[in-house]
């Protein structure tokens, strides 16, 4: 190749380069956002005894033998899906954020825990909305990111 073309090409490379971490930064921040609205929604809502169309989460009275409430949430409308749901009798429900695989930096460079085992990258930028309800206590919904949230 003579250098008249070489320079084009990287020039190219760079502006792909610079074109792909943006779409993944954007990517990244347009998830977080919509993570945290879900998490307003869901707090805003948590203390009603029925289910309005439109919201986000409704508590159902308790059933028979039943000694918890029964929870709907609901997801329309937000724009995210939970990559997973717990259910713990102890910490209530738990629904399990992940980057979109658009924002790719989130699954560069594995890390090391405290023992020295590799920690997947994915997992310091997880969310984790819970939702729990004492008998005859107020629901809670809390936030929290990264690898330390069970």
């Amino acid at each position: 190749m003579t250098p008249v073309r070489v320079r084009p090409l990287i020039l190219t490379v760079v502006i792909a380069a610079i074109f792909a971490v943006v779409i993944d930064r954007v990517a990244l921040a347009v998830w977080e956002s919509r993570v945290k609205t879900l998490h307003g929604r869901l707090a805003q809502d948590a203390n009603k005894f029925y289910f309005a169309p439109g919201g986000s989460v409704g508590w159902i009275p308790k059933a028979g033998n039943d000694p918890w409430p029964r929870l709907i949430v609901s997801f329309e409308s937000t724009g995210i899906r939970p990559d997973g749901i717990i259910d713990d009798s102890e910490k209530g429900l738990q629904l399990v954020f992940l980057p979109p695989l658009v924002a790719w930096s989130t699954r560069l460079w594995p890390r090391l825990g405290f023992d020295r085992t590799p920690i997947p990258p994915v997992m310091s930028h997880r969310y984790v909305i819970r939702i729990s309800r004492p008998v005859d206590q107020k629901a809670s919904v809390e936030l929290s990111k990264g690898i330390f949230t069970p």
